[in-house]
């Protein structure tokens, strides 16, 4: 077995470059660019981020059983806990970066943190907060909860190693159901604003079981060619379907870059109800999950079935980006830092920004090309 599979690097590159462009934007609709065409909810009900964490689960599945193999669990338990502790060290990094950075004069971080004072006005509280991820940049969020679901690995892959796979899916399922009663947070860190721990460890846990035993269930559908062939054919019409209703949506996150894009068969109340109730991304409705794993079931397909193509077009550019996602987690913040201060990326000029965010693209593929701080920046 080959130890990557570059068609989960492709789509993890295409989730993270899709992910950049937003948080260069951050949803300003005068900052929107070209590139978001295929963002904010137009490839369905998917943000790039819950990709991001499906396809993340899914290769450190795969990874923890080859290392589980080899090396035994308590060697995979090491390396898991090792990984958190230094992306959680990147998370205070950055966020004690930006806690400085934002007493500069005439520097525009708004956007990036709650204002000083927002939990306390005394720097040692400050400190204290960065280092519990209350004080960080939105912009990563979604590293804040990888730490706590790397930490959750460990026991999640003890467990699957003892023969204890549904156990672990029950409960998953269980902490998603009451989070979904509840709507409540583990924690105070701020990632849990956008991203609660309870709701979104299904999407990684899930991808977790899958990675693991990935080559028994490849074996399962490849004996039994008719359910294959139907499983497939459900999965596209179902994306398809999710791209229709995406389409749907009345609110212009493009700010009418692309008013054709919209395809209003339902009025907006009837929409949005539908939305709310199973499609909403705090609390990862039904439908969003379902979304999210037909997309990544189809574009995984499509790549096996055309990937010399697809790899020799654009997979130069996306397999690096995908092999290197944690190194633009963080390379992706200062560079909207410095986009950020840039007042004429705020006029609304759509092309003028997408030649900005093709600009950012290109430094952070030459930095990844380059190996720019790859000692210092994990991967």
């Amino acid at each position: 077995m080959p130890e990557r599979d570059l068609r989960l690097d492709f789509l993890r590159g295409m989730a993270m470059t899709v992910l950049v462009v937003d948080h260069l934007a951050w949803y300003r609709n005068e900052s929107l660019s070209l590139y978001h065409l295929l963002a904010l909810d137009r490839v369905g009900t998917v943000r790039a981020a819950e990709a991001f964490l499906l396809i993340s689960g899914v290769v450190l599945g795969m990874v923890t059983q080859r290392h589980i193999e080899r090396n035994g669990w308590a060697h995979a338990a090491v390396r898991m806990k090792n990984r958190a502790i230094q992306l959680y060290l990147i998370n205070v990094i950055i966020g004690l970066s930006f806690v400085f950075l934002r007493q500069a004069p005439g520097l525009e971080t708004s956007v990036f943190l709650p204002p000083v004072g927002y939990f306390s006005d005394s720097i040692r509280f400050t400190v204290a907060d960065v280092l519990l991820l209350r004080d960080t940049p939105w912009h990563i969020n979604i590293l804040g909860l990888y730490v706590a679901l790397l930490a959750l690995s460990i026991p999640v892959t003890w467990l699957i190693l003892k023969g204890e796979t549904r156990l672990v899916l029950g409960f998953s399922v269980i902490a998603y159901g009451i989070n979904q009663a509840y709507h409540d947070s583990l924690t105070s860190a701020l990632f849990e604003d956008a991203f609660p721990i309870l709701t979104y460890q299904v999407l990684f846990v899930g991808g977790v079981v899958v990675g693991y035993h990935r080559t028994v269930i490849a074996n399962w559908f490849q004996q039994r060619p008719d359910i294959r062939n139907a499983s497939l054919g459900g999965a596209t019409v179902a994306t398809l379907g999710f791209f229709l209703f995406a389409m749907m949506n009345s609110y212009r996150w493009d700010g009418g870059i692309a008013d054709w894009g919209r395809w209003e068969m339902l009025d907006s109340a009837t929409f949005w109800a539908i939305y709310n109730q199973f499609f909403d991304r705090w609390s990862l409705g039904v439908g969003r999950i379902a979304n999210i794993a037909v997309l990544l079931i189809v574009g995984y397909v499509i790549l096996t079935r055309w990937w010399c193509l697809l790899n020799r077009m654009i997979g130069w550019f996306f397999v690096p980006i995908g092999q290197a996602s944690l190194y633009v987690f963080v390379i992706q913040v200062y560079l909207a830092l410095i986009t950020e201060q840039l007042p004429w990326l705020r006029d609304g000029r759509v092309f003028v920004n997408t030649a900005v965010h093709t600009v950012a693209l290109a430094i952070i593929w030459m930095l990844i090309r380059f190996r720019v701080g790859f000692r210092l920046i994990p991967r």
